[in-house]
This record gives structure tokens, sequence and C-alpha cells, in this order.
């Protein structure tokens, strides 16, 4: 248990009541809670490398490189390459790309890693809305956040790469991530 203690503002700094922030008797915090706050402060996010990811991103509109029937790099036909297309553009970008967690494959990430809050990607962190070249995925996809900040650029069923809300449509459970390395 443990019971919720309210405190007065030590730093005389409160504009109007004296319950300002609370603690709790077990010295317990949620998981959450970095450095004493309930709700940790953004990432410094890399905004010039952002930008460059999603105009790198957007510069690839209509390539069917990615397509599942096509076969790109070591992925033949038959491979989504949606996680593979978001690794090129991060690398043509300049930002690094985590690789798949499973042993011995030396991949990139895949949809359902990006989406996991649990896993820790380095130099890209989970950020709670959605910005220009942040990556998006639902688990099962993943793409890039278009220069609009308005919708996602990724390889879509025709397998084409392309331009649409994806990641913005209503109960889609998203987990966005922000670049926070060189």
């Amino acid at each position: 248990g443990g019971n919720c203690v309210n405190y007065r503002d030590p730093t005389g700094l409160s504009t109007g009541g004296d319950d300002t922030y609370t603690t709790t008797t077990t010295g317990q915090m949620p998981p959450s809670a970095e450095w004493g706050l309930i709700n940790p402060p953004p990432p410094d996010l890399n905004q010039d490398r952002m930008v460059q990811i999603a105009n790198t991103a957007a510069s690839d509109l209509g390539s069917t490189d990615w397509a599942t029937a096509n076969t790109y790099e070591k992925y033949g036909p038959g491979v989504p390459k949606c996680n593979i297309f978001v690794d090129s553009v991060l690398d043509e970008a300049g930002a690094s790309s985590p690789n798949t967690s499973i042993p011995f494959w030396n991949n990139p990430a895949m949809a359902y890693e990006w989406h996991d809050l649990s896993n820790i990607m380095n130099d890209w962190s989970v950020i709670t809305s959605p910005v220009p070249g942040a990556v998006g995925s639902d688990a099962a996809h993943v793409g890039i956040v278009a220069p609009d900040g308005t919708s996602t650029i990724s390889v879509i069923r025709n397998g084409a790469v392309g331009n649409n809300d994806w990641g913005f449509r209503a109960n889609q459970n998203m987990t966005w991530r922000g670049y926070t390395g060189n």
C-alpha cells in the first residue's frame, strides 16, 4: 500500500494551491516517473535530422523498390518490406537505424519492435505525438511521419511508397518514436 501525501510548494512558486505535488509513503513511484515527475519531459529530439528523415521519405514517393512482390537487396519476393523501407530512409538521412532483437539475425527492427514500449532503441525515444520524421508503428506496419506532420509515408497496399492517413486513423494503437541521436 502506502498513502499519498500532498506537500506545500517548497519553492514558493505556487500560483494558488497548497497541494502542488504528491508523493507516496512507500517511496515508490510509477515506472514512468523520472526525476520525480509523473509525466517525464519529452526527449530532446534532433529536429534537423528528423526533417531530413521526413524529406528523404517524401523523395521516395511512388517508388516500388520495397514492394512485397519485388526483390530489394537480400530480401526477396513475398517478404513485406515496410521495415526495410524505414531502415533505408533512416540510413540515407544519416540517422541510426535499430536492428531486430532476434538473436543472430542482422536485419532492421521489425514493426512490432518499433511498437513495443518496453523495447529500448538507441537514439530513438517514445514520444506522445507524431511529428515530421518520427517513426510510427501499430505492431503490424511501420512508417514515417510526412513533412506535413499529418500523414505518414510508407509502403502501401499497391506496393508503392505512398502518403496517406495510416497512423492517424481513429482507433489505431500507435507507438511514435523520435530521433535523439546525432
